[in-house]
């Protein structure tokens, strides 16, 4: 494989997933037993497996399907993080976050999250688009990524109110 032009790019989010995935291990192995524990390295791995792909190791090739097959994941993964936050959020003390801890909330987030990656794989012209010699974000990203922002403005009002 060769290094494609502007590699040390791709140095920084090699370093993030690391760290996330440290993270992750730590928090998880600390206090395997709680829910919030297991949600917030399940959150963290998402987050590395995020910024190893897009921002990590798709900066390295120039092999095109290589750097598409590493965008494709990474966008997988991202679709993850909302629903994952809003389960681990459902877990915090706090007034806001208390309807996120019912079961109803719960089971509503877990199909979100299913259906968000059967859209994905249904529909993934919409989410990631081909042009010759080229990929870029589809309309449906710009959607998740407002959704994805409204959710971390969410979470950031839930950690403000505890």
């Amino acid at each position: 494989m060769a290094l494609a032009e502007g590699w040390q790019v791709g140095i920084g989010g090699v370093v993030a997933a690391g760290l996330a995935w440290s993270l992750a291990l730590l928090v998880l192995f600390l206090r395997p037993d709680r829910l919030s524990n297991r949600l917030l390295a399940l959150l963290l791995a998402f987050e590395g497996a995020v910024s190893i792909g897009g921002v990590g190791l798709a900066y390295f090739t120039s092999d095109f399907a290589t750097a598409y097959a590493l965008q494709s994941l990474t966008f997988l993964a991202y679709l993850m993080i909302a629903p994952t936050e809003l389960a681990f959020l459902g877990t915090l003390p706090g007034p806001l976050a208390r309807p996120l801890s019912t079961r109803r909330a719960r089971t509503l987030i877990a199909l979100v999250a299913a259906a968000q990656i059967v859209a994905y794989f249904a529909l993934h012209d919409l989410f990631i688009v081909l042009r010759p010699g080229a990929f870029g974000p589809g309309p449906a990203q710009y959607g998740f990524f407002i959704l994805s922002s409204l959710v971390h403005l969410y979470a950031l009002a839930v950690a403000v109110s505890a």
